[in-house]
Formats: C-alpha cells, structure tokens, sequence
C-alpha cells in the first residue's frame, strides 16, 4: 500500500516533490526499511529529504531504485540514522546538492552498494555527504571496490631522463 497512491503504486516510476519528505522522521522504534518499497525511478526535489532523519535504530535502507539524481532528493534522509550499516543505491551519476548530510552520523562500519554501470570512482564520494567513511564499497554482485593506496614517505619522480627529484623536499638528487 502507498500512501500516496493507495494499492496502485507498483507501476508507478515518478514522485511529486517533497512527496515522502519527513515521512518517518523520529521514528525511533524503526529497525529495518528493507522490504519498504520505494519504486520511483524519477525523482523529484526534495522527494525524500529527511525521511528517515534520526530514526535512531534504523539499520538497513530501503533499496534505492532511481537512477538520475536530482536537487535535495536525498538530503539528510539517513542522518542520524547511528546503526544503519546498509544502503543499496542505483544511481549512475553522483550529483552535488542531491544528497546533502544524507549519511550524517550513521554507523562507523557498513556495506555501501553501488549500480555496477557506474563511471565515477566511488572513493570521491566519501563523507556525510557520500559514502560513509570506513564503509565496504561493492556493487550489487558483490565486487568489491578498492581504496586507491596512498603513497607513504618520500615520492621520487622523474622529471626529465637525467634529473630526479626528492618530491617530499623539491631537491634534486645527487
């Protein structure tokens, strides 16, 4: 059942704006969302803004089917949400202003699932306005994403075929 739509919502692909906003906003008895059924494919502003904000026991998201983001779609929708470990996304292109504080104060530790055909590098979107920091980044078969590795102590790179530079104190090596 929708409670927009009534027992007809399956087929439904669009949202109005701030259609669900706020929807279970403080709701602290909320544990799970997976079998919440979220069927839009396109969004709308601020469609579900804030609609689980601070539901404090909260620990996995409802599946997010859309593909294309759009303006305050996702904002603050988990924030506050400090178990939620699960979100499931489909989007193929990360948008800014579309998921503002959306995973702010969730769960140190998760799982984040992205669309498989995405062409972004998902360790750009890391934060309270991304993917959670210190979360598992796979797609929805299970292929995990690696963290690009960080170089530790000195960097030596060629700059032409006979100088090479220490990068870490710009001096050339003799």
């Amino acid at each position: 059942m929708s409670l927009i739509y009534g027992d007809n919502f399956e087929n439904l692909t669009t949202i109005p704006d701030d259609g669900l906003a706020g929807l279970f906003k403080n709701c602290y008895p909320l544990v799970s969302a997976e079998n919440l059924i979220l069927p839009a494919t396109t969004l709308a502003t601020q469609c579900y803004k804030g609609m689980f904000f601070n539901c404090s026991k909260l620990t996995t998201a409802p599946v997010l089917v859309a593909t294309t983001l759009v303006t305050n779609c996702y904002n603050q929708m988990f924030s506050g949400c400090s178990k939620l470990n699960y979100i499931k996304t489909n989007f193929l292109e990360w948008t800014n202003g579309t998921t503002s504080s959306w995973v702010e104060n969730v769960s140190s530790t998760g799982t984040f699932v992205v669309n498989s055909q995405i062409t972004w590098d998902p360790y750009d979107y890391i934060g309270v306005n991304g993917i959670p920091e210190g979360w598992l980044i796979v797609d929805e078969n299970g292929n995990e994403y690696q963290k690009p590795e960080t170089p530790t102590g000195p960097t030596t790179i060629v700059i032409n075929p006979f100088d090479i530079w220490d990068v870490v104190h710009f001096n050339p090596i003799t």
